[in-house]
């Protein structure tokens, strides 16, 4: 079985992505498994994304929209190599379907650490792993004027696919 986790920043859509977790098959067996469930986890994450955020998340985004401006803050996590800690994403355990994508909402403060984080996902199981998974995460500080400054509505996604 493949149990893989991805974690992409939306600068970084179309960037390599980074898998959180290992494969226990061999790894001629688990590439062939993996473009194939890579396939799988796309067709979640399409539908999944073609879905109308909730007003609650349309809301919050705006609001940070608003806070940012106010700062000239520039969201941190565009950058290629702003991540200080990755999450520490756990797969969870005994799920009958186990593939998931999850949209992520949250907010820096001024040491890069993610406060106020929200998840929405395919399947809402999925949800608590990916909080407390970005939750361990870090990122580099959003700056302005040479200071620190918070940075509000980040947009972090998490893919949990498995095969086999």
């Amino acid at each position: 079985m493949i149990k893989t986790i991805k974690t992409l920043t939306r600068a970084a859509v179309f960037a390599p992505l980074l898998l959180l977790a290992v494969c226990a098959s061999p790894p001629s067996e688990a590439h062939d498994r993996g473009i194939a469930n890579a396939h799988t986890c796309s067709v979640i994450g399409e539908a999944f994304r073609a879905t109308i955020p909730s007003k609650i998340w349309q809301e919050r985004l705006l609001e940070a929209q608003g806070s940012n401006a106010q700062t000239g803050a520039v969201d941190p996590t565009r950058e290629r190599d702003s991540h200080i800690a990755l999450p520490q994403v756990q797969y969870p355990k005994l799920l009958d379907r186990p593939s998931a994508v999850c949209e992520l909402i949250f907010d820096l403060d001024t040491r890069g650490k993610p406060s106020k984080i929200d998840a929405v996902c395919s399947d809402p199981r999925f949800e608590s792993a990916a909080i407390a998974g970005l939750e361990k995460a870090r990122f580099k500080s959003a700056r302005s004027n040479g200071g620190r400054v918070p940075y509000y509505g980040v947009l972090y996604p998490i893919e949990f696919c498995v095969s086999g």
